[in-house]
C-alpha cells in the first residue's frame, strides 16, 4: 500500500473543492495553469450572439474577459461546488455581473438548478475527474442543453494524470476509450474529439507536457 504525503492529500481535496485562503491561492494557480485548456475549449464552442453559456466548475473565472472579448453578446452562467471559488469569481467579474452579462451559482455536484433546455452551449474544464455519478451528470447536462446545442468536456489524459503526485483515489481518470464508453451511456453524441499537448508548470513547480482532450458533444 502506497503511503502518500499528507500535503499531497490536502492538495487533492483542495483541487476538488478549494476552500479558504489556500483555496484562493490555488484558484489563482489553476487559472494560470489551465488557461490554455480553457481557451481551446471555449474556441471549440464557436460562440455566437445570443448564446446562453453554462460553465461547470469555473474556478475563480479569471477567463471571462476572454469569452466576452470574443463574444460580447453571450449570456454566461457559472456553476460551482466551491463556495470560495463562487465568491472569488463574483469579485473578479463584478463588471460583468453588474451589466447582467454573467451570473454565478452554487450547486451540489449532481442536480443542475435550471429548467430544461436553458442553455445553447456548455463547457467544463478539468472537472470530469471529480464527478461522483458521471452518467447522471451527463444526463443532467443534456437536460439543460437545448436541442442542437453542444457541450465541451476538456480533460487531461489518464497517462498524464496518474504520474502526478497529488492524484489519488479521489480522481476518476479517463483516456479516450474510457471516455467514449462513458459517452455511450449518455444522451449526447460525439461531434469531435481533439487530442492536444501543451507544456505547463505542474502544481509541484516542474514543467511537464500535458496531454488533454477536448470532447465536443452534441445534443440532437
Amino acid at each position: 500500500m502506497e503511503i502518500r504525503n499528507p500535503d499531497m492529500e490536502m492538495l487533492e481535496q483542495q483541487l476538488k473543492c478549494p476552500k479558504g485562503e489556500k483555496g484562493i491561492a490555488l484558484g489563482e494557480q489553476m487559472d494560470r495553469s489551465n488557461i490554455g485548456m480553457t481557451k481551446s475549449a471555449i474556441d471549440i464552442l464557436e460562440l455566437i450572439d445570443g448564446d446562453r453559456l453554462l460553465e461547470l466548475g469555473h474556478g475563480n473565472a479569471g477567463h471571462l474577459s476572454y469569452i466576452f472579448d470574443k463574444s460580447p453578446n453571450v449570456n454566461y452562467t457559472g456553476l460551482e461546488l466551491s463556495k470560495t471559488m463562487f465568491e472569488e469569481a463574483k469579485k473578479k467579474n463584478k463588471e460583468y455581473t453588474t451589466l447582467g452579462k454573467a451570473e454565478f451559482l452554487l450547486y451540489d455536484g449532481e442536480t443542475l438548478p435550471f429548467d430544461s433546455n436553458s442553455f445553447s452551449k456548455i463547457v467544463t474544464v478539468n472537472t470530469l475527474y471529480f464527478w461522483t455519478s458521471p452518467v447522471d451528470l451527463l444526463t443532467e447536462l443534456a437536460r439543460v442543453c437545448q436541442a442542437g446545442g453542444s457541450l465541451v468536456v476538456s480533460f487531461a489524459e489518464k497517462s498524464f494524470m496518474e504520474k502526478l503526485p497529488f492524484v489519488g483515489d479521489g480522481f476518476s481518470l479517463y483516456d479516450e476509450s474510457s471516455f467514449l464508453d462513458l459517452l455511450k451511456q449518455s444522451p449526447f453524441v460525439l461531434g469531435n474529439m481533439d487530442k492536444k499537448i501543451e507544456q505547463v508548470r505542474s502544481k509541484s513547480g516542474d514543467l511537464v507536457d500535458r496531454i488533454y482532450f477536448n470532447a465536443l458533444l452534441l445534443k440532437r
